[in-house]
């Protein structure tokens, strides 16, 4: 999954004199299926993530079946206007969601 990067694609500056303003809804969704094969197992996967706010919305999950792992994220952005007192709490969210994204899953030899 390429990571999303929030913080660059929506932070801005982090501390501002004007309203941050969203003139329309953003959403986006993305869905990997990767078959481990027969040779591969997971040995360590990232807890999932739901992190909601004022304004926006992130997800990513982790689904484990027999052979696959299904990789699951989502983002909503409502349309809005952030007073410069509201944007740390919008930035924060794109920081965890941004964190998250950072996290590896690991893959061991079946024995």
């Amino acid at each position: 999954l390429q990571p999303a990067q929030l913080v660059r694609s929506y932070g801005a500056p982090p501390s501002r004199k004007h309203p941050y303003k969203v003139r329309q809804r953003r959403a986006k969704q993305d869905r990997i299926l990767v078959h481990l094969g027969e040779h591969f197992e997971i040995s360590k996967l990232p807890a999932n993530v739901e992190i909601s706010g004022r304004f926006a919305s992130y997800s990513l999950t982790y689904k484990r079946e027999e052979g696959k792992l299904t990789i699951e994220r989502k983002l909503i952005i409502e349309p809005g206007t952030l007073a410069p007192g509201q944007f740390q709490e919008f930035l924060g969210l794109l920081q965890k969601a941004d964190e998250a994204e950072r996290e590896r899953i690991a893959l061991k030899p079946k024995k």
